[in-house]
């Protein structure tokens, strides 16, 4: 059996901005529970697949890099 990637996430700064850019990038959808003003959201593959998460985060730490 192969090993499948159901989720990959992404610290930012300010995911509703990365969220609108790789959704129309790759051709991806919002993913449905997507909220303003919440601290997460992301994108998800077609037919379900693959899920894109990017949390916010407050500050940059030394062994993290963020999108910004």
């Amino acid at each position: 059996m192969s090993p499948v990637v159901s989720a990959i996430s992404f610290d930012c700064r300010d995911w509703p901005v990365l969220v609108a850019f790789w959704s129309e990038l790759l051709g991806y959808a919002e993913h449905p529970l997507n909220s303003p003003g919440g601290s997460a959201g992301g994108i998800v593959g077609p037919a379900g697949t693959t899920e894109i998460v990017f949390v916010e985060v407050a500050r940059r730490s030394k062994a993290a890099f963020i999108w910004t």
